[in-house]
């Protein structure tokens, strides 16, 4: 196998965790059919065909024996006869657990009962190879340059700071899952047949017509994960309910409430150090996506064919003087530039702050834990400039959770076998494992007959959120594959409230005409040219976008820093961008 950049990536190892997500592709896999053609529905499929003779074969693999379409991809689920190998042969796993309080006293993964139910489902003993979080970039690097990966990788693609392509094709670590697609007929069918009008899951998971370079993690339903809750007990005090609360002028004359009225509260509105948390956008109805970190460049977008970035647009002025004013009103939390997670805005447990950005079950652990035993939270529905707003930006319906993926080593022996143990967790039986985990362990029936928490899930030893529990007794979609059954989030006692956030959260329009086209991706020359001004840009943007919230640089000096900022790298790069777009409009 090539090394040619095993010295440079143990030397200058970079983590990169957001760039591996949400990968694109501009056609329907194997055909020159553009990609907007829907994939075969079934009417155009072929019959299941014949299962080839395997005498005496030791594996149960799926290859001919499921339905496809006329492109080779299949056309239902397929259920694997259990085992799937009769060889006792073990494949490797390099993955995280990101709650070592939650692991078994032995230390040993296979010590949980969910990892022991998928041996004996599968027949595979898998060796997972453990590596602290903070550890994993340089880690990873060193196993490159000893060309040591293991068979399956958790976030492998986050951690290599090549290409896709150089990836697979000229370093040759990674496999093209593409190649392997008549042994994952439940990965291709959840990405392709499932649903055929779903295309953002399909570009997510086909990042060229003949590439695919990692099982990433899916959910069953698209959900909104974050979005804004607000400190339900105060408004009752001010005879408003949150459905009354649909503007951002709206929302503006409640945090005046709230610091009228409590004199705890000094700053009710969390704000995180970098605006807005990436992937929830509760700011985007200002036409913008205004996360800015000195770590990445700013998010590109496009308005009526004009390629442009966040943080530099008339819809970032529009919200920074919005936010200015917040924090001249004392509206914003004091502490905002040290917010980095939910856990900073100590506010939610004192009674300072009265709206935060989360996930659908944070406001049951903040409940439990605020001092005020009125305090009660409820899903406030996004935030407009004006009534009857449609959102043309920020909004994902693919059924992609996030960073969760799993790359399949070129090394690997036996690559059959690790692409069927990987698409086993899409099955039906495989997915409802690693979903919910061991019945009597993580869940059981209740006297109705519905699927709840244990006792020891939702109040463990660790005293974590149950969340956390699951992510390590349970699929971790943070950082490995499978397909997640979205309600089992919702198994505790009151799960009802955290599953009717989602309905309120999605109850606006959207119709994304801002949005970069989901399926133009800049080409490799373009990709590095723009990367010689982004971390200039970067580090420009959150050294002066933000000083405009808390009067470190004055409003009137936005036009400046704008004019600064495009001589610094952004035009550049701006460039770059409008000539993909304008190829893309014209092809």
């Amino acid at each position: 196998m090539k090394k040619t950049l095993a010295l440079i990536l143990a030397v200058l190892m970079v983590v990169a965790l957001f760039a591996g997500c949400g990968k694109d592709t501009t056609t329907t896999p194997s055909t020159d059919t553009p990609a907007s053609s829907a994939p075969s529905t079934g009417a155009e499929g072929t019959d299941t065909p014949e299962a080839p003779v395997e005498e005496d074969s030791p594996y149960n693999f799926a290859k001919g024996k499921f339905a496809v379409d006329e492109n080779g991809f299949a056309l239902e689920k397929y259920e694997y006869t259990s085992p799937i190998s009769t060889t006792d042969e073990t494949l490797s796993f390099w993955t995280v657990c990101y709650s070592p309080a939650l692991m078994p006293e032995s230390g040993d993964w296979n010590d949980l009962g969910y990892c022991q139910a998928q041996e004996e489902a599968t027949g595979i003993h898998i060796e997972y190879v453990l590596v602290d979080a903070a550890n994993r970039a340089e880690n990873f690097s060193v196993l490159l340059a000893s060309d040591d990966l293991c068979d399956l990788n958790g976030t492998g693609q986050f951690f290599y700071t090549g290409t896709v392509e150089e990836g697979i094709y000229e370093e040759e670590f990674f496999v093209n899952i593409y190649d392997y697609i008549d042994y994952c007929p439940n990965y291709i069918y959840e990405a392709v047949n499932r649903n055929p009008a779903d295309r953002e899951t399909m570009l997510g998971v086909f990042y060229k017509p003949d590439l695919i370079y990692a099982f990433h993690a899916l959910t069953d339903r698209v959900q909104i994960s974050m979005s804004g809750f607000i400190r339900a007990d105060w408004l009752d005090d001010m005879g408003k309910k949150p459905e009354d609360v649909v503007t951002w002028d709206d929302l503006e004359e409640v945090f005046e409430f709230m610091l009228s009225n409590y004199e705890t509260c000094d700053g009710p509105m969390a704000m995180y150090q970098f605006i807005d948390m990436a992937g929830s956008w509760s700011l985007n109805a200002f036409d913008t996506l205004p996360y800015c970190t000195a770590d990445a460049a700013p998010y590109n977008f496009q308005i009526d064919g004009q390629a442009k970035f966040a943080n530099s647009t008339e819809g970032d002025h529009d919200l920074i003087t919005m936010l200015n004013r917040f924090w001249n009103k004392g509206i914003i939390i004091k502490n905002w530039a040290g917010c980095a997670q939910n856990t900073d805005f100590k506010g939610i447990r004192d009674g300072r702050i009265g709206y935060f950005v989360n996930s659908a079950t944070g406001p049951y652990e903040i409940t439990d834990n605020t001092g005020d035993p009125d305090c009660y939270w409820l899903p406030l529905q996004k935030t407009l400039r004006y009534e009857g707003q449609v959102i043309h930006l920020g909004e994902s319906h693919s059924r992609l959770t996030g960073y969760g993926h799993t790359t399949v080593s070129a090394s690997c022996e036996n690559i059959p076998l690790a692409i069927t143990w990987c698409d086993w967790r899409y099955t039906d039986s495989g997915s409802f494992l690693i979903s919910y985990g061991v019945q009597g362990e993580i869940w059981d029936y209740n006297e109705e007959g519905k699927i709840r928490f244990t006792e020891w899930t939702t109040n463990n030893p660790a005293g974590v959120n149950y969340e956390w529990v699951l992510i390590v007794h349970t699929l971790n979609q943070l950082g490995e594959h499978g397909l997640e059954i979205a309600s089992r989030k919702f198994a505790q006692e009151g799960g009802e409230g955290i599953a009717a956030c989602y309905d309120v959260w999605d109850n606006f329009e959207y119709d994304a005409a801002y949005q970069w086209p989901t399926d133009l991706k800049l080409s490799d020359d373009a990709t590095a040219e723009a990367a010689k001004y982004s971390n200039d840009v970067a580090t420009y943007c959150a050294e002066n976008y933000l000083a405009f919230i808390d009067n470190s640089k004055p409003l009137t000096e936005w036009d400046s820093y704008v004019a600064g900022l495009k001589a610094i790298g952004l035009d550049s790069m701006t460039a770059i961008y409008q000539e993909a777009l304008d190829e893309y409009y014209a092809a």
